[in-house]
């Protein structure tokens, strides 16, 4: 197997697992099923016709239990015309908690799905007005979306073209990212970092629409492009630069967090590196390095203006009182963590993926971060546990304040929230590992690529299964579900999940193919250490 060929395969394996991933997620979802996702077909909408903001509105529902989270949504929410053809009935979905039963609702009519005040469906010519909760949000993520939406021809195809767009958005940067991170001396232990940081919450927020599917996938991206700058260093092609800055830029202007997470990705690669070195790099770069670094900035700049413009929202209760739930988000961020590798449904974790999915998952996590700290450099080192401290930190101090300026109780931070830093740590993981391999000598383990990319390959099957089943018969009814089904998606679930099957095959291919590359490799290259192409 020649190299070329290698690396083309295996990226054209690994693009195509996204697709036929998160195409069987978008097809076997309830429309609508994904947290804010009614709020957020509003949104892109607007967006698609050019409406960057609209007047400011109140929250269409005033939920007495919860005055906190209406005070900041009478903040943030805004009032777009869009077209009713496409439009939703309203900013809610029918199916949003009822875990326990199949998502028959979202069968009903238009009304009856987005959970409207009114009977029926309405009218669906000219324009409808319509609050959404999300009208501050960045137009970044929203824009393929929408423009695909408006050429549905009904509120659900709307949703679910909408949705093909957020999919196509994260095939593009995971697809980059492993061209950025390939080794064509060590593609397998190159894309460990990979394989592992794609956990099925990532296929699954980026296969509903949400502008964190676009965040973490170009922090995936961008941290990507930043970890191979540091492989070359003043060898460094002209086109990593460029894509590096340009998912930069997409990272820093997607969500309210965009910023800090470029901030972080650069302190974290500085300090991997050391001042000096990182430095070099730059210089060495000359003007695509500075453009690389202008991009990214550009990106977090643009944010920062953009809600000085629109307002920051503000919470009505004093920070100090964050003080007093800091010990109960401690206690809860093995859960958070849970849902970084897979919470589905509106719930944020309501539809889990079971003990053993998670269980495969965190032992390749953990496995990985260990292998890298016994084969790290001392700089390397501290630098991974310090960012897995100041990760967990984060988590805790950030969750307390949420949690307080909302007043929803529970940890006030989600997994998604915080996937696009943790991704940048395990990419960092995979190539420390990858480095430093032959520090372990005989220790080292030479199928790893192979072994986890089929129980991600496994796993990323049974997320889609287990919210399948909870969609179809709820998640107390049985667990072999077909031919029980009271909900079910266009043409059954026999296609999705076999569309959802043959992504976990190309997801494993991609694996076995990358395996063989480096193994054909060291045959012919003993002890060498890697060199990239």
């Amino acid at each position: 197997m020649t190299q070329r060929y290698g690396k083309r395969a295996v990226l054209g394996l690994i693009a195509l697992a996204v697709l036929l991933l998160g195409f069987s997620w978008l097809m076997s979802s309830p429309t609508p099923s994904g947290s804010d996702e009614p709020a957020a077909y509003i949104r892109a909408l607007a967006v698609a016709q050019g409406e960057l903001t609209g007047p400011h509105a109140l929250f269409p529902y005033r939920d007495q239990q919860h005055p906190e989270a209406v005070y900041i949504w009478d903040q943030t929410s805004r009032s777009y015309q869009v077209p009713a053809l496409q439009a939703p009935a309203a900013t809610f979905a029918c199916d949003a908690g009822g875990i326990t039963t199949p998502a028959t609702c979202t069968a009903g009519t238009r009304c009856e799905r987005w959970s409207a005040p009114c009977t029926g469906s309405p009218p669906t010519t000219g324009a409808a007005t319509l609050v959404t909760y999300l009208g501050d949000y960045e137009p970044t993520t929203y824009v393929v979306p929408g423009l695909l939406a408006l050429l549905a021809d009904s509120d659900v195809n709307g949703l679910r073209a909408a949705r093909f767009g957020t999919v196509l958005i994260a095939c593009l940067f995971i697809t980059l990212a492993a061209a950025l991170l390939w080794d064509r001396r060590r593609p397998g232990d190159a894309l460990l970092g990979l394989v592992i940081s794609v956990t099925p919450m990532v296929i699954y927020t980026n296969s509903v629409l949400n502008a964190s599917g676009g965040e973490i996938a170009s922090s995936i991206c961008f941290s990507a492009g930043l970890i191979r700058i540091t492989r070359d260093e003043g060898k460094v092609p002209r086109w990593i630069w460029i894509i590096t800055g340009l998912s930069g830029a997409f990272l820093g202007f997607s969500r309210a967090f965009g910023p800090l997470w470029i901030v972080i990705a650069f302190l974290t690669i500085v300090a991997y590196m050391g001042f000096r070195r990182a430095w070099h790099a730059l210089r060495a770069g000359r003007g695509y390095a500075v453009a690389c670094v202008g991009l990214a900035v550009a990106g977090l700049v643009t944010d920062l203006v953009w809600w000085e413009l629109v307002g920051r929202p503000k919470g009505g209760l004093p920070l100090s009182d964050a003080l007093s739930v800091v010990r109960g988000i401690a206690d809860s961020v093995p859960l958070i963590y849970q849902q970084q590798i897979g919470g589905f449904g509106w719930g944020e974790g309501d539809v889990t993926m079971g003990s053993f999915a998670y269980i495969v998952w965190g032992v390749m996590a953990i496995g990985l971060v260990l292998l890298s700290l016994l084969a790290g450099t001392l700089r390397q080192r501290f630098t991974l546990i310090g960012s897995i401290i100041a990760n967990y930190v984060f988590i805790v101090i950030a969750g307390a304040i949420i949690s307080v300026e909302f007043g929803f109780g529970g940890t006030g931070i989600v997994g998604r929230y915080i996937l696009p830093w943790t991704v940048i740590i395990t990419l960092l993981a995979g190539e420390t590992f990858r480095a430093n391999r032959d520090r372990l000598g005989r220790a080292a383990p030479r199928h790893l690529i192979l072994y986890a990319g089929l129980a991600a390959a496994l796993c990323q099957g049974i997320g889609i299964y287990m919210a399948a089943r909870r969609f179809a018969v709820g998640t107390t009814g049985a667990l072999l579900f077909l031919g029980k089904s009271q909900w079910s998606p266009p043409l059954g679930w026999v296609p999705w999940l076999g569309i959802g099957a043959a992504g976990c095959v190309a997801l494993a291919a991609a694996a076995v193919v990358a395996h063989r590359s480096q193994l054909a490799t060291e045959r012919f290259t003993p002890n060498v250490h890697a060199a990239v192409s």
